[in-house]
């Protein structure tokens, strides 16, 4: 009910419902029974007000300074002021009109013994907002942080009570029922079990609360909010609902909540009214009795597209009006479709993504005004179009190649159900790939033999997977040891990769495991090997030969076989020109060319090298053929026709070798000079030869 004023009110008290009063923010209120009017609007700033009597009445609180608690006292004619000699206080009770209790800020109790007042040892400095008990050695003191005191006539205890507020008001009829109000509408209840919460209906601070009887409570606070729990209205009671939308999936189930209201517009607090709820789509529960003016029900929802409209009757009486709740799409049953699922990564192809929207029962969706989302992993999603029809779409496109996976939800519910695209590559044309995950550069790269490729070190000490399936790069469960640049990796015939040496590890060898994804040792070189040169045999060892010495740093003849069975590697014979940064090539017959690269030493300039040598394994010896044209050759490839194809560094010179004849002869010449190429053979025979520098900028 209605106040009569717009201050915050902070305190009721009462000797019977036809003498009540309330005190607030400069203003007294009294209630002779017929209603609210004000009786004082000159008042301190009161925060609390009981008596013994209605004509011995105490209200607490200060002058307007916080630090400056007062006393206003009433004895049926006239209200009159006098300090406290604390700081403000915020509440008051008492037994008798020789035993009163007064509390306030920082733990502030005093007493008053029909005399005087003096001060009590609370215990706590939070500050306490109101006091009650049932007798002299039952007496409450509720505050900040949840503070509870009981006095047992000897002393100030804490009780325990699980809120997350801060306590303001206090009221009881008997030990057993007890009543507490605190900021953000938290009411509780104390009886033989302990410490209950019990549901407001408001997020008000509720400041005060006092009754009349054990079922007949009133509490007062913010925004003059007053809650009496007197018998409920069905005109002013109210049907809540936790949710206005339902899966039509026959499980998702909303709570339906029935707060019964007095007439007076204040919320019941107790139980035992007869509450029937009915809803003509969907299932509900039986109606549970809170006890405290709350009846709640559970509604499950059908599996059928459709809505319902919850109604109820309190004690046989119809309730005005009632939730309407709608059963929608399942998530579980709708579908993503790709039409095409293929499509080319030029920007411009696309896919529609089509989501159709389902019941439980599998029933197509026949109108629109859903919420459906769409996300995918790659590419890009034009907005969600509602066709109306219970058809949502959206294109998805991509100028780089990948599988997209396209998800959805629904009311804010993910679809079970997913589309997949592949976008794939435009023959003849360069299509961008995902990143990789670190700067990299001289690292190398070795085609797994499940089509992935291993991209380890360079300029950092870190490996990743490419799937050419995704086009995605993603580390490897362990990072290799740092080896800098200049370093090797060979794929082995069981599908391992070696890795061998490199300009800050150049006598470390470790070992890539696919199945695992992960790095181990294995035996070190027994040389410094440094922009080597590792050719895998056909009898499934390797061959490591030259190099350089990274400190040094001039070149080396060193040569090894690393066997993949022991792990070791053994010395096999030298080269006959100590070289690095050369080629080498396993020909068709099983030996080995080396040819190019360079030579240093400690003291002078690099020598390009135009050399060659042939390694055979069966003697384990090195033999020097035919020198090229050009210096410091850097690739070569061996061709179909059994030629080994020779390309030059910053030369553009080509020539062919000859194992037979164990000579090199001019082919045709590359346009621009190459250096840091990758040259490949193609399945038509041809060869393709790409990128590097001309040492101007990229080719």
């Amino acid at each position: 009910e209605r106040s009569g004023t717009g201050e915050l009110l902070e305190a009721v008290w009462g000797s019977s419902d036809t003498d009540v009063f309330a005190v607030g923010l400069g203003v007294v209120l009294y209630n002779d029974g017929t209603g609210w009017v004000v009786q004082e609007n000159q008042a301190p700033t009161l925060w609390g007000v009981w008596g013994s009597s209605p004509t011995d009445v105490w209200a607490v609180g200060d002058d307007g300074n916080a630090l400056n608690g007062v006393l206003y006292h009433y004895d049926g004619t006239t209200w009159t002021v006098q300090p406290s000699g604390t700081a403000r206080l915020h509440g008051i009770w008492g037994t008798s009109a020789s035993d009163v209790y007064a509390v306030g800020l920082s733990g502030a109790i005093i007493h008053y013994d029909g005399t005087s007042w003096s001060p009590m040892t609370s215990g706590t400095t939070n500050d306490l907002f109101e006091v009650w008990g049932t007798a002299t050695d039952n007496v409450y003191a509720v505050g900040a942080s949840i503070t509870v005191l009981n006095y047992d006539g000897i002393r100030w205890a804490f009780e325990s009570v699980s809120a997350e507020t801060d306590f303001h008001g206090i009221w009881g009829s008997s030990d057993t029922n007890i009543f507490v109000s605190g900021l953000g509408g938290e009411i509780q209840r104390k009886d033989a079990q302990g410490w209950t919460s019990l549901p407001s209906g408001t997020f008000d601070g509720l400041l005060h609360v006092w009754g009349a009887a054990p079922d007949d409570i009133i509490i007062v606070g913010e925004n003059g909010t007053i809650i009496d729990n007197s018998e409920a209205s069905p005109t002013t009671s109210f049907i809540n609902t936790s949710a206005t939308s339902l899966p039509a999936n026959g499980t998702s189930t909303a709570t339906i909540v029935v707060q019964l209201v007095d007439q007076g517009e204040n919320l019941v607090t107790i139980g035992g009214d007869e509450v029937i709820l009915s809803a003509p789509l969907g299932t509900l529960s039986p109606v549970i009795d809170n006890g405290d003016g709350s009846y709640t029900a559970g509604l499950t929802a059908p599996n059928v597209f459709g809505t319902t409209t919850v109604t109820a009757t309190v004690n046989g009486l119809p309730l005005f009006g009632g939730p309407t709740i709608s059963f929608t799409a399942d998530p579980a049953t709708s579908t993503i479709t790709a039409v095409p699922d293929t499509i080319a990564a030029t920007g411009q192809n696309v896919s529609l993504i089509a989501v159709q929207l389902k019941d439980g029962a599998g029933n197509n969706a026949t109108g629109g005004g859903e919420l459906v989302t769409l996300a995918t992993t790659a590419g890009t999603l034009s907005a969600v179009a509602d066709s109306g029809t219970g058809v949502y779409g959206a294109f998805l496109s991509s100028n780089i190649a990948s599988v997209a996976t396209v998800t959805g939800t629904v009311g804010g519910l993910p679809i079970t159900d997913f589309a997949t695209v592949v976008i794939n590559n435009v023959p003849g044309t360069w299509t961008q790939t995902g990143d990789l995950g670190a700067v990299r550069r001289d690292h190398t790269t070795t085609t797994l033999l499940d089509g992935t490729v291993l991209v380890i070190g360079g300029t950092v000490s870190s490996a990743e997977i490419f799937d050419p399936d995704t086009y995605a790069f993603t580390p490897t469960l362990t990072a290799p040891v740092n080896h800098g640049t200049g370093t090797t990796a060979t794929r082995l015939q069981d599908g391992r990769v070696l890795i061998v040496g490199g300009n800050l590890a150049p006598t470390t060898a470790e070992i890539y495991d696919p199945v695992a994804g992960t790095f181990s040792a294995t035996g070190n070189t027994n040389s410094l090997h440094s922009y080597h040169t590792a050719t895998l045999l056909t009898n499934g060892t390797v061959l490591i030969a030259g190099g350089q010495n990274p400190v040094g740093p001039q070149t080396l003849p060193d040569a090894e076989i690393y066997d993949p069975v022991t792990g070791l590697f053994t010395a096999t014979g030298s080269l006959n020109d100590d070289r690095a940064t050369h080629a080498a090539e396993l020909m068709v017959d099983g030996r080995v060319l080396i040819a190019g690269g360079q030579q240093t030493t400690t003291t002078g300039p690099a020598i390009k090298l135009n050399t060659a040598e042939i390694y055979d394994p069966t003697t384990g010896l090195f033999t020097t053929t035919g020198s090229s044209s050009a210096a410091g050759y850097e690739h070569l490839t061996q061709l179909s026709n059994g030629m080994v194809l020779a390309v030059g560094a910053f030369s553009t010179v080509v020539e062919l070798f000859d194992p037979a004849q164990g000579t090199f002869a001019l082919t045709g010449s590359l346009s621009v000079p190459h250096y840091s190429t990758d040259v490949v053979e193609m399945i038509d025979g041809t060869v393709f030869v790409i990128g590097g520098t001309t040492g101007t900028g990229p080719t």
